[in-house]
């Protein structure tokens, strides 16, 4: 099923059935639930979730667009939310994501960032008790939050843009 922007701002609950793939924005707001039952997503634009209920199952989301952001409130690292969090994360070769102020990206799974893609935490929160297959670029501001549980070390750029001193 392919969406330009998909928007869900009423009370429902709403299970996909197959594959979504979203050439715009998803926003999702309160107190609305959306389960993937498993089902892969692809969204080339913005994800945004005003604090309503994304239930991840075992998919895929794929940002596939060009500058993307993400927002979604989270629990915090180490706390697992299984109604804000992702099974697994691709950020495709096109594709740079910010997250948004206030947000958190909680993946249970793992995230890949693909060669020419990158995630920018942008001073927000990572949470990702999976692996991290890095050939991309993992931009982070050095005041962050960040657990991650593994990490590839062969490949890609992990880039700190703080401008604080080191002692």
């Amino acid at each position: 099923n392919t969406f330009n922007n998909f928007s869900v701002i009423t009370a429902s609950s709403l299970t996909q059935n197959d594959a979504l793939d979203i050439d715009g924005s998803l926003t999702l707001a309160l107190p609305t639930t959306l389960d993937s039952a498993g089902n892969n997503i692809s969204i080339a634009g913005a994800w945004t979730e005003l604090g309503a209920t994304y239930i991840s199952g075992a998919n895929i989301v794929t940002f596939d667009g060009t500058n993307q952001t993400f927002t979604m409130t989270g629990t915090g690292v180490g706390n697992d939310d299984a109604t804000k969090d992702f099974n697994n994360v691709v950020i495709s070769s096109t594709s740079t994501v910010s997250i948004a102020a206030g947000s958190e990206l909680e993946i249970d799974g793992g995230l890949a960032i693909f060669a020419g893609g990158t995630l920018r935490v942008d001073s927000q929160t990572l949470d990702l008790n999976g692996t991290l297959d890095n050939s991309g670029t993992l931009a982070l501001n050095g005041d962050e939050s960040i657990q991650v549980t593994g990490m590839d070390t062969d490949s890609g750029t992990v880039m700190y843009e703080g401008t604080a001193s080191l002692t």
